[in-house]
């Protein structure tokens, strides 16, 4: 009996301490899943901070839970630490090297380092366990667009669509890839599906008001000038342009032009090239052609560049030189025109923008003079644009040192239809026949 009694009571001291533990236990857990709550209620709330603080002491209490781990590195990004966020995801990815949630986060955070291609072989392994997560279909696309592999952009924000992802914004990024493949038209219809789901997306309305700058062809069927001299006579001036946008990279321009002053004619070719590959740089090359010119130069070449820094100044500088052939009407006939402008802008929207320019001007028979100017162009009801310009300086067909010129024009671009806009122009100029009126028409034709 006594034998019995002792058992009895030696279980009883051994159950009480784990009866003690499985309770203490118990309520760590509990302790644990309030924590995690709280800081995923942080995360909702924005709380950022707080969420990273709550998430630590989880880790403290339980240094093997995995997924809260990877939601602290994932907090940790939100914040720009990277750095930290990634030794954290690195230690999990050492430990279970297929963690799904690991390698979705680690390919955000390494593709927002501009770091593409290893953030696609990321993505790419992600994938092969959850082939139609709408995220990472979402998140491989960006990375394909942002390392300029556009056509794997567009086939991956299909896919993530079609995977139920947020269909807002994988088509407003969908627009962005064929403004960048020079697709207008594509890009025209994502905005407009954009709209018909959400009518007020400022981002999508935006983009579509600036797809009119992004044609891909322009033409001017018929500009016009009439000069009107100091003795009442006219001249005039008949042109048509075309240009050719290829990719929003490069600009193919070509011209004629037509001139008619005091019964004799010029007949002038312009071909001019614009390369805008590379972002915010601008080089020109361009020249003129005139048969047997009566007043013009026979001859012209071009060449410029520009840069647009980041505070939205431009500085760039221009070479032009002009050759002068048998011109009975020109002052300046068989003799080379030099000129060198440099010019400085200050941009402050895609059309508004101030021009200050100073061209120095060199004959080759040994005359020089300067030129300094202003211009600006002022945007205004969708796209709409006013212009005006302001020059002083000597004149090269006036070869006085002791003169000075002062010159001005006025003009005005209308947008009469989302194809067709109309140019007016006044401009006050300094020639060798008087102070000259000029009068201007120029419609544009897009698409």
């Amino acid at each position: 009996m006594r034998n019995r009694t002792f058992i009895v009571l030696l279980f009883m001291v051994l159950l009480i301490p784990l009866h003690l533990f499985a309770q203490e236990a118990e309520q760590h857990a509990d302790e644990i899943d309030r924590l995690i709550d709280r800081g995923i209620q942080y995360e909702w709330e924005n709380k950022l901070q707080q969420a990273i603080d709550t998430y630590r002491q989880v880790i403290i209490l339980d240094p093997e839970n995995v997924l809260v781990r990877i939601r602290l590195a994932k907090v940790l990004s939100w914040t720009n630490q990277y750095d930290e966020a990634l030794n954290i995801l690195d230690e999990v990815l050492a430990q279970e090297p297929e963690q799904p949630e690991a390698l979705f986060r680690k390919a955000q955070i390494v593709s927002w380092q501009g770091r593409f291609e290893e953030s696609i072989e990321l993505y790419e392994a992600y994938l092969e366990q959850e082939p139609s997560h709408p995220e990472g279909l979402m998140g491989l696309a960006r990375v394909y667009f942002w390392s300029g592999q556009n056509e794997r952009a567009i086939e991956y924000f299909g896919m993530a669509i079609e995977a139920g992802a947020y269909e807002v914004d994988a088509r407003i990024n969908m627009a962005k890839v064929y403004l960048a493949l020079g697709n207008n038209d594509q890009a025209e219809l994502e905005l407009q599906t954009v709209l018909a789901i959400n009518p007020e997306h400022e981002e999508a309305k935006r983009l579509l008001e600036g797809i009119p700058k992004l044609w891909k062809y322009e033409y001017v069927p018929l500009g016009f000038i009439l000069s009107i001299y100091p003795d009442s006579s006219l001249g005039y001036n008949f042109s048509t342009s075309f240009i050719y946008h290829h990719r929003q990279r490069w600009d193919f321009i070509a011209a004629y032009e037509l001139e008619y002053i005091s019964s004799k004619f010029d007949h002038t070719l312009i071909f001019t090239t614009v390369y805008m590959g590379v972002p915010n740089l601008y080089l020109l090359a361009g020249g003129e052609v005139t048969p047997q010119a009566n007043f013009s130069p026979t001859g012209t070449v071009k060449l410029a560049v520009n840069y647009a820094f980041g505070n939205f100044i431009g500085a760039g500088i221009g070479f032009r030189t002009d050759f002068f052939g048998d011109a009975p009407l020109s002052s300046i006939q068989n003799e080379n025109l030099y000129e060198i402008r440099p010019e400085i802008s200050k941009y402050f929207g895609d059309i508004s923008h101030v021009t200050l320019s100073y061209s120095h001007f060199i004959l080759s028979n040994g005359y020089d003079t300067w030129r300094i100017g202003i211009g600006m162009t002022l945007d205004y009801y969708k796209n709409n644009a006013l212009f005006a310009g302001l020059a002083y300086g000597g004149s090269v067909e006036i070869q006085d040192e002791n003169r000075r010129v002062l010159e001005f024009d006025l003009g005005i671009g209308y947008r009469v239809t989302r194809r067709l806009d109309l140019g007016l122009s006044y401009a006050y100029i300094d020639t060798q026949y008087g102070q000259t009126h000029q009068i201007g028409f120029r419609p544009v034709l897009r698409w």
